[in-house]
């Protein structure tokens, strides 16, 4: 009761950030959550009566050429195709757009992102924890862990430790109360019990960026340490102990795919049937890709072929048969597992350049946040989000799949906006001194 009403008297949520994602969460398709982004800019814009050009580092070349390549499919492939791979690349910048906003609209108002994005995770959070205890049973396989638990888990694990860090060594509070801890904990429990290795990455990224930023920074002590020593005991107590309660053949199937983690996508790897395919999917789909790409022409292996641009993918397995597309002499998928083959077929080099250079753009950005105390963490979190970016990218699909990007994508336009209002107060403060 204490939490609810802590909850509802904390101003710095941005309750129609938690409402909107929820529906999307359980209610939405992902083309309808678009066009409800779309509205919620309008209607900021309109709220705050001023159109607002997003300033979002980078994002300008790599926008401009996904349009491009939208532009040059629709004179070879069907509209249906090209419309698809635009809303798989359109969805994230449209969310960081949002971001964006709602850090100029509300960021003047004590409204904080982060600890709105907290709370939505941390709702979701205990969603799946229940479905998890009603719907498991001990005949519990591998796949219904990952569907059970799957929910926010990128976001969640990509944010652990830096909301773990923020309260332990910041000794800064995110959520009223003892949300916080409970919201460390549940997520713990939650990255766990889905047994992912993208979330194991993901929390190795964040908490490798973090330690070093607070290090650098000197701002850690010895009280600091003891509290990491604890927080990490206790990590490691729930690492030992819940994996004992899931089914072995989970546990199991999870161990297995952790050591096929170094043979994966090995260029030796040959895929001569069906078989061997499926057991390093992710490999065979970057060989047909590589495959596809080096039968075209100079000038498409450059600029690429076009958003609506088949992938060929020659071995279908069974399950698959209903989703692969034919075109022309072409059987094959819209997109990959992997960001940038999928980008190398589409736009070509060009593409994955442009997408190196929004990277890039952001990381420079975050390191000038973190010299400035005011603006460190939100430094801390906007590198975390691009080495995120950068490395699930050639795992998943991030920067053209909506699925768990939500959260990250709005921080980063949040972020941008947050930066660019730094420099404007800080040349108008030398003007005045002047």
């Amino acid at each position: 009761m204490n939490f609810t009403l802590s909850i509802k008297k904390n101003s710095s949520i941005i309750w129609i950030v938690v409402g909107a994602y929820l529906f999307e969460q359980y209610f939405m398709t992902p083309q309808y959550f678009l066009m409800l982004e779309l509205l919620l800019i309008v209607l900021l814009m309109i709220t705050s009566r001023r159109i607002i050009i997003p300033k979002i580092k980078g994002i300008g070349p790599y926008l401009a050429y996904i349009l491009f390549i939208s532009v040059m499919g629709l004179t070879k492939y069907g509209f249906s195709l090209v419309q698809r791979d635009l809303f798989y690349q359109l969805g994230s910048i449209v969310t960081m757009a949002l971001g964006y906003y709602l850090y100029m609209i509300y960021g003047g108002e004590r409204k904080s992102l982060w600890n709105t994005v907290c709370l939505m995770l941390l709702i979701t959070s205990v969603i799946c924890l229940i479905r998890g205890v009603f719907s498991l049973t001990g005949e519990t396989e591998f796949s219904d862990l990952r569907n059970t638990f799957g929910v926010g888990v990128k976001a969640i694990s990509l944010l652990l430790p830096l909301l773990a860090g923020k309260r332990i060594i910041l000794r800064e509070k995110t959520l009223p109360s003892q949300l916080d801890i409970v919201t460390i904990v549940l997520w713990i429990l939650q990255s766990i019990l889905n047994l992912s290795r993208t979330a194991v990455i993901n929390i190795i990224i964040s908490s490798v960026v973090f330690i070093l930023a607070v290090i650098i920074k000197r701002k850690i002590n010895g009280r600091a340490i003891a509290r990491v020593i604890v927080f990490a005991i206790i990590v490691v107590l729930m690492l030992s102990i819940i994996p004992r309660f899931l089914p072995e053949e989970a546990t199991d199937t999870f161990s297995k795919k952790v050591d096929n983690m170094f043979t994966e996508m090995d260029k030796e790897n040959q895929y001569r049937d069906i078989a061997s395919a499926q057991a390093d999917w992710r490999g065979y789909e970057i060989s047909q890709a590589v495959k596809q790409w080096k039968k075209e022409n100079v000038l498409t292996q450059i600029f690429g072929a076009g958003n609506g641009r088949i992938i060929s993918i020659y071995f279908v397995p069974d399950h698959w048969q209903k989703i692969v597309e034919r075109q022309g002499n072409i059987t094959g998928v819209t997109i990959l597992h992997n960001t940038y083959y999928t980008l190398l077929i589409k736009g070509g080099i060009v593409s994955i350049i442009l997408l190196l250079f929004f990277l890039l753009m952001n990381a420079k950005i975050s390191f000038k946040m973190m010299k400035n105390d005011k603006l460190f963490f939100e430094g801390v979190i906007l590198l975390s989000i691009v080495l995120y970016i950068l490395i699930d990218g050639y795992a998943v699909r991030t920067m053209i799949e909506r699925e768990e990007e939500i959260a990250p994508m709005l921080l980063i336009g949040y972020i941008n906006a947050m930066y660019y209002r730094s420099i404007n107060e800080e040349v108008e403060e030398n003007e005045e001194i002047q």
